[in-house]
């Protein structure tokens, strides 16, 4: 916690937002090493210190390889899943004229409207991902090694 609040992060904002998860009958993924009862409501501790290890531990505790796999995405601004689809031509002025010239299909957040596309950004994302999920150590009946 000294750490982040050298880096001006206000952890009561964080225990707030935890705590209004809870409330809201969230599930909390937490690398926290504080004892159950510190933390509200249900949570998952990860096991993993390393981010991607993390994403792996979390890809097959709750099973995603689906969404993984199909590229499923929520909005990194809201949180939001509706899209819409957007041709070029309904993006224009609303993104670079580069990217409109080259992109063929946008995205468009439902909830907060910001735009996105499948660009070099995107692909490589999920590719690092998926190598992620195919490097994760595997014990002899498939299940991931105990991290």
């Amino acid at each position: 916690v000294q750490g982040l609040c050298r880096m001006r992060v206000d952890t009561n904002l964080q225990d707030v937002a935890v705590r209004r998860a809870a409330a809201l009958g969230r599930l909390i993924v937490t690398p926290s090493t504080r004892s159950a009862d510190a933390v509200p409501g249900v949570h998952y501790r990860l096991m993993a210190t390393d981010a991607d290890m993390q994403f792996a531990e979390i890809h097959d505790v709750f099973s995603l390889s689906s969404i993984v796999a199909r590229g499923y995405s929520r909005c990194g601004i809201c949180n939001g899943d509706e899209w819409c689809t957007l041709e070029p031509s309904e993006v224009y002025g609303q993104v670079p004229q580069s990217v409109s010239e080259v992109e063929t299909e946008f995205y468009q957040c439902g909830k907060c409207r910001q735009i996105f596309w499948n660009g070099e950004k995107y692909t490589n994302t999920m590719d690092s991902l998926r190598a992620v999920v195919q490097e994760c150590p595997r014990n002899s009946n498939g299940s991931p090694d105990a991290l």
